[in-house]
């Protein structure tokens, strides 16, 4: 019969899965991304008129005192409303380049985004891998202590008939207590990874297990490596987009230099009680140029600032190639070493173990030491653990190669997840006009 899905073991394409659903730091900068996209429906405002409406009333009075005559008061209640519409016709190109700009920056963000998930599944990964390491070593502790302590009792048989003395005795304590140290530190590291499973994957782990195979082809050299970690990398296109989003934040800049035309509408009625004419209506249209001739030397300083930040974009650009090189290099050679590594750590193992049965029998015999035998013993303990975190550096290593490729996306790894799709929120608010709550509801 089936168990629960309570009992059920995690594979690591579910705490993929988990992670890409639940993780705060990603679920953070899709929040982010969207808060972007608001950058285009305010770049798109400058198309938009100005409208203001506007209403004043008071109270007068006056006294008169004529000559001849007695003094008389006289009040009145003045009131007006009127409402203006301005339409700016043009803007020195501000709003076209503003709208560009923000289109870049939302690219960028879009790149960023599907690089900060790379991070996430990148990460729960290593701490899948590292709770799977640490629970292995935890148990190779515990059959170790075992043996061990196995063994301190057969020595001390054999020390109450006289066969060993007293200093074999206290080696075979002594190693029992190692291995009990050796215990308390796997478990501590087991509990510390843990933690870090539960923060990245937003669950507790559950029976987890070593994967059996890789989920994409990894490229077969390293030439084919970095070829398409150069052309699909999301940092290196997120900077990229970067460095055109600054682009067009100068031209911004550099139209405000330029002059504006705009058009400006009113209407005004206004209530006199005391005047003859109780009621006044009066409406307008103008046409306004205006022409920046010096603004106190700030404008040129920000085109001058915004330009620098355009250096500063494309050097960041070359930065990111060179960081995503390095990387493919480094996840390229550390699957090429771990892999070697984990056929030296079986022969070590294997190695290990028959040093260990052949020691036992020296000593048995009188040709060994106690101390023999519990080096011996914990040559086999070391030679497991390497393999343990051998196994591990090379899951992880293989991962690290597909996320420095720009490979290690939901996407590609076909994850059975509702995918997120930064386009539905910025269709859904580039060219609203008014509204205060965003498409989910807040």
């Amino acid at each position: 019969m089936a168990g629960t899905g309570a009992s059920l073991a995690d594979s690591l394409t579910a705490a993929m899965v988990s992670a890409y659903e639940n993780n705060p730091t990603l679920n953070a900068a899709r929040a982010a991304l969207r808060a972007t996209d608001e950058n285009l429906a305010q770049a798109k405002g400058g198309y938009r008129p100005r409208v203001v409406a506007s209403g004043d009333y008071g109270v007068a009075t006056s006294s008169v005192d004529p000559v001849g005559g007695d003094r008389f008061h006289t009040g009145s209640n003045p009131a007006g409303v009127s409402i203006t519409v301005t339409q700016d016709l043009f803007r020195g190109f501000r709003t076209r380049n503003a709208i560009k700009g923000a289109k870049s920056a939302i690219f960028a963000g879009r790149e960023g985004l599907i690089n900060e998930e790379q991070n996430t599944l990148l990460s729960a990964v290593e701490a899948y891998m590292n709770v799977v390491r640490d629970s292995a070593v935890v148990n190779l502790n515990v059959q170790n202590l075992s043996v061990l302590r196995e063994q301190l009792r057969s020595v001390q048989d054999r020390f109450d008939v006289g066969e060993v003395t007293r200093t074999d005795v206290a080696q075979s304590e002594a190693g029992v207590q190692q291995a009990i140290s050796q215990l308390l530190e796997a478990e501590s590291n087991l509990a510390a990874s843990q933690a870090s499973y539960r923060q990245v994957v937003g669950r507790n782990p559950n029976r987890l297990s070593y994967p059996k195979s890789f989920p994409l082809p990894l490229p077969k050299n390293l030439k084919t490596a970095l070829a398409s970690a150069l052309s699909e990398h999301p940092a290196i296109k997120s900077s990229e987009h970067g460095v055109e989003a600054a682009e067009y934040n100068v031209k911004t800049i550099t139209g405000e230099l330029l002059p504006t035309i705009s058009l400006e509408a009113s209407a005004t009625r206004r209530w006199e009680s005391s005047s003859s004419v109780q009621v006044a209506d009066s409406a307008s249209l103008v046409g306004r140029l205006t022409i920046p001739i010096y603004q106190q030397g700030v404008v040129s300083s920000r085109v001058r600032q915004a330009k620098q930040t355009r250096s500063q974009r494309r050097l960041e650009a070359d930065a990111t190639r060179d960081q995503v090189r390095a990387a493919v290099v480094s996840a390229w050679a550390g699957l090429d070493a771990a892999r070697g590594q984990e056929i030296a750590d079986q022969a070590q193992i294997n190695a290990a173990e028959l040093a260990l049965s052949g020691v036992r029998e020296e000593e048995r015999v009188g040709q060994r030491t106690i101390l023999d035998v519990l080096d011996a013993q914990q040559n086999v303990l070391s030679a497991r653990v390497n393999l343990t975190s051998t196994q591990r550096n090379k899951v992880v290593a293989a991962y690290s190669l597909l996320s420095a490729m720009g490979r290690l996306t939901a996407r590609s790894l076909g994850l059975s997840v509702r995918e997120y799709s930064p386009e539905v929120h910025t269709e859904a608010i580039k060219d609203r006009w008014i509204g205060l709550r965003t498409p989910d509801g807040n």
